[in-house]
């Protein structure tokens, strides 16, 4: 089983701008596939496309059962796609996933350190209990605590976060990269290429300096660029 992010491009040309910009490589042409070293996203320019995670098995029977609870099931061709309860789409693929031996090798990305994707959730506890399904574990965190990291037998890694808790503009799902002291840097380099910033957050600096940053793709998804 493996998971990526997949986004909905309105524009495949501006989207594979974006991603070049932002330093990623492109893996592969068909599906669409940029990558980092790291994250690895597909871009979808399908009209009914929507952001979300896409997940591939072998067979998804014997989970369907299981899935019915966190609501209907939808089929769009041989793919079934659930909404998780972040909201966030599911996209569940019968099948070998695509995985280019240039995605691992690729340069990183001028974002920094990849830490996963985040989604932020109204309902913890059901989100805990609907991504144990996929085989992701706790690794830090606690549904009671309105936050928790998980990671799959890959080392996929996702956070969840509750409501609110985040004092800035959330994405869903947002790709985050934490970067330990030196992302005024990456921050200026963001600036030079010219890439759009959708937010400068300033609220976790005691001087009022713009140390982290908020990113959008075309698509819609979000990147989490911070100092921690």
């Amino acid at each position: 089983m493996t998971t990526h992010l997949t986004t909905a491009t309105p524009s495949r040309t501006d989207s594979e701008m974006y991603f070049k910009m932002l330093g990623f490589t492109k893996v592969s042409a068909s599906p669409v596939l940029f990558s980092d070293g790291k994250a690895l996203v597909e871009l979808d320019p399908d009209r009914f496309a929507r952001p979300g995670m896409k997940i591939h098995r072998a067979s998804w029977s014997d989970l369907l059962g299981d899935l019915e609870p966190f609501g209907p099931i939808h089929e769009r061709g041989s793919t079934r796609v659930v909404a998780a309860p972040s909201g966030t789409w599911v996209y569940l693929v019968e099948g070998d996933a695509p995985a280019p031996d240039s995605a691992a090798s690729a340069e990183p990305s001028v974002l920094g350190s990849y830490a996963g994707i985040s989604m932020e959730t109204t309902r913890m506890a059901d989100s805990l209990r609907f991504w144990e399904l996929f085989g992701f574990t706790v690794s830090a965190g606690g549904a009671d605590q309105g936050w928790l990291s998980m990671a799959d037998a890959d080392g996929f890694s996702i956070s969840l976060m509750a409501p609110f808790a985040c004092p800035h503009m959330f994405r869903n799902p947002s790709l985050t990269y934490f970067n330990s002291g030196s992302n005024p840097e990456i921050i200026a380099e963001i600036r030079r290429r010219e890439i759009p910033i959708l937010e400068e957050v300033t609220v976790f600096n005691k001087s009022g300096e713009v140390d982290n940053v908020i990113l959008e793709e075309p698509g819609g998804c979000g990147f989490f660029v911070f100092n921690d």
